[in-house]
């Protein structure tokens, strides 16, 4: 199945937004509004939404290429 290098782009345009969001304001996933310690979720959440947009941009320019 073939994807079109339009949908990773804007996958990786959204992970990257989602990133810093997560980065410039926390994201909690609990409504109660305690932190449940969100601040390490959100640390080592960063890392892995910056290198998954970095893998669909990847496999965008090997399908372009």
């Amino acid at each position: 199945m073939a994807i079109p290098v339009g949908v990773l782009d804007e996958l990786a345009e959204l992970v990257d937004t989602v990133a810093d969001h997560v980065e410039a304001n926390g994201w909690s996933i609990c409504l109660c509004g305690d932190g449940h310690g969100q601040a390490e979720v959100d640390a080592g959440t960063v890392p892995v939404m910056r290198h998954r947009a970095a893998l669909a941009r990847g496999l965008r320019e090997q399908a372009a290429g």
